[in-house]
């Protein structure tokens, strides 16, 4: 088990600091490549949108990165976020194993 006290890195931030300064392309490029606009864009480069797997796509192809990298960056991410929220899930009672 991974450990939890780091936060997984979001997709956005990995784009906007790794892969778009070595392509050199702007956020409005990007939007108008894979059509989407560009408020989406920012948004998910600046860790307010989530990644979906739409757009996960789309940016795979423009991008030569494989989806799937993307979206399990996402589910990390959101799951760390789940597990570190104000609202804990200990309230539920977990169902026993009928063995």
């Amino acid at each position: 088990m991974k450990p939890t006290h780091r936060k997984p890195t979001h997709p956005g931030a990995f784009l906007r600091t790794i892969v778009l300064p070595a392509i050199d392309l702007t956020q409005q490029e990007i939007s108008r490549r894979i059509e989407v606009s560009r408020n989406t864009i920012s948004g998910i480069l600046h860790e307010r949108m989530r990644l979906s797997p739409e757009i996960a796509a789309r940016l795979g192809r423009l991008l030569g990165i494989d989806a799937g990298v993307l979206l399990r960056m996402q589910v990390a991410y959101d799951l760390w976020e789940i597990d570190h929220a104000k609202d804990d899930l200990s309230w539920i009672e977990p169902v026993s194993s009928a063995a």
